[in-house]
């Protein structure tokens, strides 16, 4: 039996569209996010799935240039990532720092690396967020947009 279309947008709003990025030879696994205390954090992988080893650079804030990595709320509220964890590598909570805004790793072939971004979100969260991951890959600035994220 064929679905309404009241079953359609029903079933949309519970089960969002959970898809994976993939672009320039990475994949980019669809986030999860949990909320407490006045943080979201997001845990995803990253994927290099080319056949050799490629080089990328996780960006939580480019403070010479545009690139960020955000978290906008659906009431439009748009948050910056405080916190990077990529791989073994953590980044300072420091956002206004030329330093340790970036995160670079040399990702071997079809091995998924996981990687963690923290937003600092005033309660309560008002979810499904959008999660844009800005990343560098040979000198090109990139982003990673997920839409409809569900936040816990």
């Amino acid at each position: 039996m064929p679905w309404s279309q009241a079953d359609r947008v029903h079933r949309s709003q519970v089960i969002p569209p959970q898809k994976d990025v993939a672009q320039d030879g990475f994949v980019f696994s669809y986030p999860t996010c949990d909320a407490a205390g006045g943080r979201v954090v997001c845990d995803f992988t990253v994927t290099n799935v080319e056949d050799q080893p490629q080089r990328i650079q996780l960006i939580k804030l480019e403070v010479m240039g545009t690139a960020r990595t955000y978290l906008v709320d659906l009431a439009g509220q748009q948050y910056l990532a405080p916190g990077l964890r990529f791989g073994a590598t953590e980044t300072s909570e420091t956002l206004n720092s030329i330093l340790n805004n970036f995160v670079t790793q040399d990702l071997e072939s079809k091995v998924p690396i996981n990687a963690e971004f923290r937003f600092d979100v005033p309660p309560p969260v008002k979810s499904p967020v959008t999660v844009v991951v800005a990343y560098n890959i040979s000198g090109r600035r990139r982003n990673a947009v997920f839409r409809e994220v569900q936040v816990q």
